[in-house]
This record gives structure tokens, C-alpha cells and sequence, in this order.
């Protein structure tokens, strides 16, 4: 019994199981629906949490009485949370086979910023095409895959796009392009982290990633910009995500005719800029989108252009609002 599954054991199996019936489950169970259209879904639990049976129209029981029942055909899947460890214990305890296939679950990190799943759900309406730059191993592709008719996704680190496109079988809809994305299109050198389990720090800068000599890889990899590859496809996309490691802004300045045309909703997270140019740089990009767009900080949900008038702000942004990681959500005006 596969604990914690790939897209792949989902496909593969007769009954998905999804552990807990709390908040963090049912964004995961949102993140699987899309693939599990022939499938029998339920909630397990424990026992003494069963209060009460239905979740999502959905049964819910106790993890012992789903595995008594459908044993070799489950699946369970197991949100993101602090209970992993007795999770694992109570697996144990009922003596049943089950292995660590977790890459959604290692890094579901941007779906579980909740900031940005509030904002696409407040404010995104479904459409018939959505952009993922850079789409890591697929967990933000997969949950826009409920809302979009199709999802184009960029990964230019190898190692990624394999966990990528392995994880994203049970999605059709869902196109794949192992290809970066920025200001220029062309190639270029990439420096693939090895360091940690996701590859989440893989960049065209050196610097970022540079912790030992063997904690990155190079490739030369191919660059397109979203109004290329939009162009070349006669795409006119409604939602654009970008979390591009710190080349977020050249993605946007790639994407003018098509943020001009089209009108897309954005997020983007806010790079850390420790260079001057690069600071007055993106200040003016942030004035320019700030004409036609609406751009908040998901952090606080209010406008950034609030606490940004000058370079200084934009290095000193993050330790200004107290955190790390800043998501920047654009409502066309």
C-alpha cells in the first residue's frame, strides 16, 4: 500500500485514500480530483477523530476498517502536516506494507502558501489556458489543472522535469516544456541544485546555489519568453503564475504583448535584489505594471507599490515585512 503516492500510484490504483478530513487534507484531496474521475475517493481517519462520516460528499472512516477492506487496491495519500510521524506509527501498528513515494509531498510548498491559493480563489476565474513558470515537480500545475483547460508548465532543470512529467500523469490537460523562461530567448547556461531534495534553488546565478562545488550541476538549457512561446502557439493565457528564482521580473519583461493583450491575473514571487541596478530595475517595472495593474502583497493584501519608492525598498523589502518569501498578486484594472 503506497503511503504518501505520486500521480503515478494514483493512476495506477482502484481506491485513494486521503488521511485526515482537516483543512490540509482537503487541499490535497483539490490537488488529486482532477485525475481521480474513476476512482473510488474516501477520508480515512483515526478512530477516535471519526466524528463525522461524510467529507466532500465523500465516506470517511477509520484507516484500520479501509484497509481491512480494499488492502492491495489502496492508496493513501497523507497531507503535508505535523502529524506525519504518528501517521507512520499507526501504519506500523496495523502491520501493513507501505513506502515514502512523497515527491508532491516534499515540496508542496508553493501550494501550501495559502496566500496565493486565497487570492487565485478569490479573484481568478477558470479559463481555457494558464501558465506555470517554473513549474518544479508539478504540485501548482496540478491544481490549476482543476480550473484551466490547459496548463502549460516550464521546468528547465533535467532532474525536475522527469519528477515533473512523472508526477503530472494522471493530467492530460497538462503540457510539459523543458524549457526556461525569461527576458531573452536563446540558451544558456543553468546551474541545477543538488543541494536540496527539490532542486528549488536551481538558477542561472551561480551565487545562489554556490554552497560547495558539488551542490549544483551546470546544462545548457534552452530560454524562450512567454511572448515567444505564446505567439508561436496562438496562446492567450488567462493566469500566469512565476516563481523563477530570482529572474521573476526579466519573465515579466518577456511577457509585455501578452500582458498587454490579454490581461492575465499574475503571481509573482519578489526576488531578493542586493544589486543597486537590479533594484532601480525592478522599481521601474513594478511603477509600469502598477499603470494597468493592481499589485498586491499577498502578505499583508495590500498594495505594494505602498512601502516601494525607491531601490532601497526593494532590498530591503523582505526585512521590512518580516518574511521570507513574498508573493505578489496582479489584478488587471
Amino acid at each position: 500500500m503506497p503511503f504518501i503516492a505520486r500521480s503515478s500510484d494514483i493512476q495506477a490504483a482502484h481506491t485513494i485514500a486521503f488521511f485526515g478530513t482537516g483543512q490540509a487534507a482537503q487541499d490535497v484531496f483539490k490537488l488529486f480530483a482532477a485525475g481521480m474521475t474513476d476512482k473510488d475517493v474516501l477520508f480515512v481517519t483515526r478512530p477516535e477523530f471519526l466524528d463525522h462520516r461524510m467529507c466532500f460528499g465523500l465516506p470517511v472512516m477509520s484507516l484500520q476498517e479501509a484497509v481491512e477492506r480494499y488492502r492491495s487496491n489502496l492508496v493513501v495519500v497523507v497531507a503535508p502536516s505535523a502529524h506525519k510521524a504518528s501517521q507512520i506509527e499507526l501504519l506500523n501498528e496495523l502491520d501493513v506494507e507501505w513506502r515514502d513515494s512523497a515527491p508532491i509531498y516534499q515540496l508542496s510548498g508553493y501550494f501550501a502558501d495559502r496566500q496565493v491559493k486565497e487570492f487565485i480563489d478569490l479573484h481568478v476565474n477558470a479559463g481555457n489556458c494558464a501558465l506555470d513558470v517554473d513549474a518544479n515537480v508539478g504540485v501548482f500545475s496540478s491544481y490549476l489543472a482543476s480550473l484551466f483547460d490547459a496548463v502549460h508548465c516550464f521546468e528547465p532543470s533535467p532532474t525536475n522535469m522527469k519528477r515533473l512529467r512523472e508526477n503530472l500523469l494522471a493530467y492530460p490537460t497538462v503540457n510539459c516544456h523543458e524549457l526556461a523562461v525569461s527576458d531573452k530567448a536563446g540558451r544558456k547556461t543553468f546551474f541545477v541544485d543538488t543541494y536540496t531534495p527539490d532542486g528549488s534553488s536551481s538558477t542561472f546565478e551561480r551565487r545562489t546555489v554556490d554552497r560547495r562545488p558539488d551542490d549544483f550541476t551546470t546544462v545548457e538549457v534552452e530560454v524562450t519568453t512567454v511572448d515567444a512561446f505564446c505567439t508561436e502557439r496562438d496562446l492567450r493565457p488567462s493566469f500566469i503564475k512565476i516563481d523563477a528564482e530570482g529572474r521573476d521580473f526579466n519573465v515579466l519583461r518577456g511577457a509585455r504583448t501578452v500582458i498587454e493583450s490579454c490581461r492575465p491575473h499574475l503571481v509573482v514571487e519578489f526576488p531578493e535584489i542586493q544589486n543597486d541596478l537590479d533594484a532601480e530595475q525592478i522599481l521601474s517595472d513594478l511603477h509600469q505594471l502598477s499603470k494597468t495593474y493592481r499589485v498586491l502583497n499577498l502578505h499583508t493584501w495590500r498594495d505594494i507599490i505602498e512601502i516601494i519608492n525607491k531601490p532601497g525598498d526593494i532590498k530591503n523589502v523582505h526585512h521590512t515585512l518580516g518574511c521570507q518569501v513574498i508573493n505578489l498578486g496582479c489584478l488587471p484594472l
